[in-house]
């Protein structure tokens, strides 16, 4: 809706995945489960990357839990991780809503979507949200298709990483008002994009698109942001700005920060893939140790006579620590048992005291073929 080329000049394109995104898809995995009174694993496969679930990402999408329970109660429709569409316009547009409720005794009838954000970076609201408002209107022309007349809709979105806001934030509007924004709003933005237009129009809306690293505008803006917000003047000390011009920097710092992102994003990828960046080298992250055997582990504690009361699972190879420790036991009986995995790569200047990690290429895992003379063949 903002950028026609975000969609028309990216057809086809893959968003690469970032520990972020695989984590926020995770947190959803782990909030259908509580949802639905299912077990939680201790860590979830995302894209072929293995994210752990702690206590603290439990505890986060409690909140989102809670409030949908609460919903669910009141509701005679109750939909989750549920596929919703726009029908009429020149191009598809559809979108799974993480939770859909609908009261249809409720008077006035009220449908309410409510979708989980696990980020805690980018603070969202559902006041004039786009994409909740697709949601809405999704969930509104599904519940006419069955018969169900929708008097309000309501938006929420459950951010409880945020701190700088209520973990629940919502907006309610009337179905018609929704419904006019989806013909006044939408309905000419999809036109665009069906015409192909590939007009560049960069904002703070760039940090998602998959595009950005690409976009010449994005470029071009965040250059003369930089320049504007950095330029070196003697006489300016932070210290001295205002509030206002305090904000105004910080707004400025989002947007170099999410284009510098980008770059670095895309430099690690290219290292990673054998290419040499000038000045830089990929390097294995800081290693984390885990069980080889977890029953191996355990059944060697079991006959130094550590009280097995307090190992009920092995969490990780430190939490057994705690508990050796306060056994006064020796914590070099778990050495056996654990072997310590770097959990990737990260890109740092050459000065850093790391060993470099070379990549991964068919001329550094086999050896050439040796050549044969055709006197012995």
């Amino acid at each position: 809706m903002k950028c026609p080329a975000s969609v028309t000049r990216a057809r086809g394109r893959v968003r690469r995945a970032t520990q972020y995104t695989r984590e926020g898809t995770a947190a959803h995995e782990v909030a259908e489960r509580l949802v639905h009174g299912l077990d939680i694993p201790d860590e979830i496969e995302v894209e072929g990357e293995t994210v752990p679930i702690d206590e603290s990402m439990v505890e986060a999408v409690e909140v989102y839990v809670d409030y949908v329970d609460l919903l669910r109660k009141r509701s005679t429709h109750f939909f989750t991780e549920t596929k919703v569409s726009v029908a009429g316009l020149p191009e598809p547009l559809f979108g799974t809503a993480d939770t859909v409720g609908f009261n249809v005794h409720a008077s006035p009838s009220i449908v309410e979507i409510v979708d989980l954000k696990f980020g805690k970076g980018v603070a969202v609201d559902a006041k004039d949200n786009a994409q909740l408002k697709i949601y809405g209107i999704g969930a509104v022309e599904r519940l006419h298709a069955q018969g169900l007349v929708v008097d309000r809709v309501k938006l929420t979105i459950v951010q409880p990483r945020i701190s700088s806001k209520p973990a629940v934030d919502s907006v309610e509007l009337a179905a018609g008002d929704l419904l006019m924004w989806g013909i006044e709003e939408l309905f000419p933005a999809a036109q665009r994009v069906a015409r192909g237009d590939e007009t560049e129009i960069p904002g703070a809306h760039c940090r998602w698109c998959v595009r950005a690293g690409e976009c010449r505008a994005f470029a071009a803006m965040t250059h003369e942001l930089a320049v504007r917000a950095f330029d070196p003047d003697p006489a300016m000390e932070v210290r001295d700005l205002n509030n206002d011009e305090l904000a105004a920097f910080l707004d400025k710092a989002d947007l170099v920060t999410a284009w510098t992102t980008l770059v670095r994003a895309e430099a690690a990828h290219r290292a990673d893939q054998g290419g040499k960046i000038p000045g830089w080298k990929l390097v294995p992250k800081r290693a984390l140790r885990k069980w080889i055997d977890e029953n191996q582990a355990m059944n060697a504690l079991a006959v130094r006579e550590v009280p097995m009361t307090d190992v009920v699972k092995l969490v990780s190879p430190a939490a057994v620590e705690r508990v050796l420790k306060s056994c006064k036991l020796d914590v070099k009986i778990l050495d056996p048992y654990v072997v310590k995995q770097s959990s990737g790569t990260t890109l740092v200047r050459d000065s850093d005291k790391r060993e470099e990690l070379l990549a991964l290429t068919p001329n550094s895992v086999f050896n050439p073929i040796p050549t044969t003379s055709s006197k012995h063949p």
